[in-house]
């Protein structure tokens, strides 16, 4: 396991290998966050759980503890006009959907056919509503449910629905 566990995080590929949309068509976009040569593009959204997911080797979860950093750049814009997306506010944490969030969808060894969720919000993102990239940064501590995970599905979504959500440099490390 690499210190990310997310593969293919920053889509300098040019493709979204290892990726799938998560109610939404992805295609590639540039330029990416900082001037990178692309980033993933999630459209067709309907709803707000649109985004991108991707499934993570469960080997690489160990629970001692850790902490992990969750963080990827995002923004949002008007499938109509194009026009930035002005409205997320994240001080509304898990009452809002605005904003981009995360969803760890995990089996575990004793309940092999139940998916538990964890929603994971980030209340102090500071959201640039000009339409610049806004950083998702997160430490999450797992609780006591979440051990001998023997599936792991990680997905960034949020955002009204008829919004193209842009992610880009997404990392999942262990602390």
């Amino acid at each position: 396991c690499t210190k990310n566990m997310v593969r293919n995080h920053d889509f300098n590929t040019g493709t979204y290998d290892h990726w799938w949309g998560w109610s939404s068509d992805l295609s590639m976009a540039g330029p990416g966050y900082g001037g990178s040569s692309y980033a993933v593009a999630c459209t067709n959204r309907e709803a707000v759980h649109g985004g991108i997911a991707q499934r993570i080797d469960p080997t690489c979860v160990h629970l001692d503890g850790e902490t992990w950093r969750i963080s990827f750049w995002s923004r949002l814009t008007d499938d109509a006009t194009g026009a930035p997306f002005v409205e997320c506010d994240p001080s509304l944490g898990k009452g809002g959907t605005s904003c981009p969030k995360v969803n760890l969808v995990y089996q575990t060894a004793d309940d092999p056919h139940q998916n538990h969720i964890e929603l994971l919000y980030d209340e102090d993102m500071v959201w640039m509503s000009n339409g610049d990239w806004s950083r998702f940064d997160i430490l999450w501590k797992p609780d006591w449910k979440f051990h001998d995970v023997t599936f792991l599905l990680f997905a960034i979504n949020g955002g009204p629905a008829a919004h193209t959500l842009y992610i880009d440099d997404i990392q999942i490390e262990m602390l």
